[in-house]
């Protein structure tokens, strides 16, 4: 269990994984949240499934090229997340 609270627009990824997610929207009144993934699919969990995951929240936009790898999408979408959070 994690104790991980979920915010919107900040990045987590799974322990130990290459697995990132992005929280778009935390609605606490049907206590679902939801997320997407590196290449823009969006997905949603409870809020009991999202403390059950092994998570841990990035806290700097660098950390994101960790999980770059050779796809070209993969990066150019990790390149966009930070010139959206630099406001470009």
């Amino acid at each position: 269990m994690n104790n991980v609270i979920p915010q919107e627009g900040r990045w987590y990824s799974y322990r130990g994984s290459r697995e990132l997610y992005q929280v778009i929207n935390v609605d606490d009144s049907d206590r679902v949240i939801y997320f997407q993934d590196m290449r823009g699919d969006i997905d949603e969990v409870d809020f009991d499934e999202w403390y059950a995951m092994d998570l841990e929240l990035l806290t700097d936009l660098d950390e994101l090229e960790l999980f770059e790898d050779d796809d070209d999408d993969y990066r150019a979408e990790a390149e966009w997340g930070r010139l959206h959070a630099q406001g470009r």
